[in-house]
């Protein structure tokens, strides 16, 4: 005798229950994500609408019923988001523990920075490259004699025309530039080593392994965040409401003013009260409510986890609390307009990733010698791993 339609169900809506209790994760992967977006179609995360929506969620058809919910919630686990990263420092993984060594001040939250467009990461590559110049794998800062050799080298490099020996034996006989005198050495030998001297750093490409939904904006109101990002934010406490609609403000603003007429009928006919001037007062401060209410921004939202942080005067924690209160309820991180696009409010976008292990490089480029190229990740580490060790490193 063959199972009725709720014995074969009950199982499969309690597993769907359970998912939907837990609290999600960015590390969740497309099967976690997928059972917890069924769970609400059919009103599991809802146990006063749980029969209803069940209902609606097992009709078939091209109108959607689960299919249709899976197939959509499937195709949205699969968004990945492809970046670039600019840096002066050459490495094979990212890492927040390393925040604080590049470029960036971290002015849109604590965690590592990604950009929608090239040249906006190349720009903070340049930056960032300023700093030092590249020798073999050696970098040298500003003040040392390398630091000098490798600046004069660079530029014999760059115009034949130029001699750096002679340049940096100028320097010292003409302002007793003793750095100067102890860098020519270092030319020398580099010369003779065939050595290229290149600012530091390098690009990278990277797939991010999160849905774009999952990301708060910086500039948008909570309303039009997306649905994961709204979820957060109602956890912590926040009002996700839009702005009220003109034709409420409009209602307000008409109720207020026949109140307040009424009021003055009243009082010139010697009737008037107390309530009555209460319920002017009252209808006024909701009129004006209404119109001076403003959506908070996902800005708005990070500075105000960011000042209930409690680590006074630590900048950098504050953030790094901000960001773990927003991680902790299923947000990947930040994303704002880059400075390409900020005035126009159109075009494309910077990320803050919060979690590191939602980063996979794709490719390192911009290096000097083979890696250059723009060779794949694993290209480079099967050169790496086939090059000898070098000593003392």
């Amino acid at each position: 005798m063959g199972q009725g339609p709720a014995t074969i169900r009950a199982p499969w809506v309690q597993r769907v229950k359970a998912w939907a209790q837990e609290t999600p994760s960015v590390l969740d992967g497309p099967v976690e994500n997928a059972l917890r977006a069924i769970a609400r179609t059919i009103g599991a995360d809802d146990p006063s609408g749980q029969i209803l929506g069940m209902m609606g969620a097992l009709e078939t058809g091209p109108a959607g019923g689960v299919a249709g919910a899976l197939e959509k919630v499937l195709e949205r686990a699969t968004n990945k988001i492809r970046a670039f990263h600019g840096s002066p420092h050459e490495f094979d993984q990212f890492s927040l523990d390393r925040i604080g060594t590049g470029e960036g001040a971290q002015a849109y939250g604590h965690g590592l920075y990604f950009a929608e467009n090239e040249d906006v990461a190349r720009s903070y590559r340049q930056l960032g490259a300023r700093k030092g110049w590249q020798v073999g794998e050696d970098i040298f800062e500003p003040g040392s004699p390398q630091y000098r050799a490798a600046e004069a080298l660079a530029s014999e490099q760059k115009q034949p025309t130029i001699d750096a020996e002679a340049y940096l034996w100028d320097r010292w006989k003409r302002y007793g530039d003793d750095v100067s005198a102890q860098a020519i050495p270092y030319v020398k030998r580099w010369k003779a080593e065939q050595r290229i001297v290149k600012r530091p750093g390098a690009m990278y490409e990277v797939e991010i392994n999160a849905d774009p939904e999952t990301f708060l904006d910086w500039d948008q109101p909570l309303s039009q965040q997306g649905e994961p990002v709204k979820a957060a934010a109602r956890n912590l406490g926040f009002d996700v409401s839009s702005r009220p609609a003109p034709e409420v403000i409009d209602r307000a603003h008409g109720a207020f003013v026949e109140a307040s007429n009424a009021y003055h009928l009243a009082q010139a006919e010697g009737r008037a009260t107390d309530a009555m001037i209460a319920d002017v007062n009252a209808r006024y401060d909701e009129w004006q409510r209404l119109l001076t209410a403003r959506e908070m921004t996902g800005e708005a939202l990070h500075s105000a986890l960011w000042a209930q942080a409690d680590a006074p005067m630590n900048q950098g924690r504050q953030s790094a609390i901000a960001a773990s209160e927003l991680q902790r309820r299923g947000v990947s991180g930040i994303r704002y307009k880059d400075q390409l696009s900020r005035a126009s409010g159109e075009g494309t976008s910077n990320y803050v990733v919060f979690d590191d292990r939602l980063v996979t490089i794709l490719r390192k480029y911009g290096v000097a010698g083979a890696l250059g190229a723009g060779y794949s990740m694993e290209q480079i580490r099967r050169a790496q791993q086939a090059a000898p060790a070098r000593e003392g490193r």
